[in-house]
């Protein structure tokens, strides 16, 4: 099969790399340029070459995977026979991509990774029954792909979608278009109010990490995981499910706006709720 991927970002290059690893998937990896793209397949390489390292993996299976990787143009994916839409999450952005940039594609086969946004509000402005496929960071390791979907998709079209996730090593679950989908609408809300405890001096950061650690076995903290999504991120999905839900309980905290107004965006930027 061959599998179209737009976006070059961090999403873009782990979802790359998941289909790239599988036998039977031969990927086109496509930025705004060439260039962009080859950029992109560089920086996968030099992480699998790390795990070579490790003895994680052997070099024969990197090659193997570095061989199924062709790195192009946006418009190449329209000869795909599955097209991944993995660009910035921005409404705008990505009706500007499945509009004006997939044409003369089957729309049967257009996915989108989105994490918050509307499925329903995304086919309505592309006027086509695309379907959701959301990936987790780091996409390679990650195991669950959230299949979204509304009413305009068909049961064979959701079951296709799922069978590939199984394909590549992934656990689909099935959710209906629903603001944050099922894991951020819990999760982004979770470290909200841990944002709101820690603005009021109810604990420090590392103590409110440690509770959730130790008292709910979380393997992170939620101070630290907003540090590792990128503090603009956690923003930018609490913004989009209070507008889209219209309901004030998720409100961003302002600590929130003023850590992304000051560029403290998390690890990314080396400050956040930690020094990196």
């Amino acid at each position: 099969m061959k599998v179209g991927i737009i976006g070059t970002g961090t999403m873009g290059k782990g979802i790359a790399q998941v289909f790239a690893e599988r036998e039977g998937f031969e990927v086109f990896f496509c930025g705004r340029t060439t260039r962009s793209a080859e950029k992109a397949v560089q920086i996968i390489k030099t992480g699998l070459d790390k795990r070579v390292t490790k003895g994680k993996i052997s070099a024969e299976e990197v090659s193997k995977a570095m061989e199924r990787i062709h790195p192009g143009e946006w418009l190449a994916a329209n000869a795909c026979d599955l097209i991944i839409e993995s660009v910035p999450e921005d409404y705008n952005i990505k009706v500007d991509v499945l509009k004006n940039v997939i044409v003369n594609a089957d729309h049967a086969r257009v996915v989108t990774n989105t994490s918050s946004l509307s499925l329903f509000e995304l086919q309505k402005a592309v006027d086509y029954p695309l379907i959701g496929m959301h990936f987790f960071n780091p996409a390679p390791v990650m195991k669950l792909v959230e299949v979204v979907h509304t009413e305009r998709n068909t049961e064979t079209s959701i079951e296709k979608i799922k069978n590939i996730a199984e394909q590549i090593g992934k656990t689909p679950i099935v959710v209906k278009d629903n603001p944050g989908i099922i894991v951020n609408r819990l999760l982004i809300t979770m470290i909200n109010e841990a944002v709101l405890q820690y603005e009021a001096g109810v604990a420090s950061a590392k103590d409110i990490d440690t509770a959730m650690k130790l008292g709910a076995n979380y393997p992170m903290g939620p101070l630290e995981l907003a540090d590792y999504i990128g503090i603009d991120v956690v923003l930018a999905i609490m913004r989009s499910i209070q507008e889209q839900t219209g309901n004030d309980k998720y409100k961003p905290a302002d600590m929130l706006v003023r850590m992304v107004k000051d560029g403290k965006l998390g690890s990314k930027s080396g400050e956040g709720f930690y020094i990196y």
